[in-house]
């Protein structure tokens, strides 16, 4: 594969990101994607894969769930890609998981990067 098909294929998969939110943070992204790929897994366990601040951590979740985040004094609008459930082993826990809107879109960014995707 040629670097031009290479970069064709990071911007078409990099847009699917963007259709969602054009200010869509890389860091927002790879937590998304981490969750993609670990469909269930406990947010505690999130942070040994997203080795942020909490405070970042939770950012980036809130923005990727429907119940959006606090941007200064006001609140901002969550993707709803992600949902957190409670664990019904640990009350104590959540998990999270990828909402039908998030496969969606889980599923045009490996197609974009499968080169199937060329919307750039």
């Amino acid at each position: 594969m040629s670097a031009g098909d290479k970069r064709k294929r990071f911007l078409a998969a990099w847009n699917v990101f963007r259709k969602q939110d054009h200010l869509i943070t890389p860091r927002t992204v790879e937590l998304f994607l981490i969750i993609a790929e670990h469909n269930g897994i406990k947010t505690s366990s999130l942070g040994e894969l997203f080795p942020f601040s909490q405070s970042v951590f939770s950012r980036h979740l809130g923005k990727l769930t429907g119940r959006g985040y606090k941007k200064g004094n006001r609140m901002v609008a969550g993707l709803s890609l992600i949902m957190t459930i409670g664990d019904i082993d640990d009350y104590r826990s959540r998990r999270a998981f990828l909402t039908p809107k998030g496969t969606e879109v889980y599923s045009q960014f490996q197609q974009a990067l499968d080169g199937g995707f060329t919307d750039v």
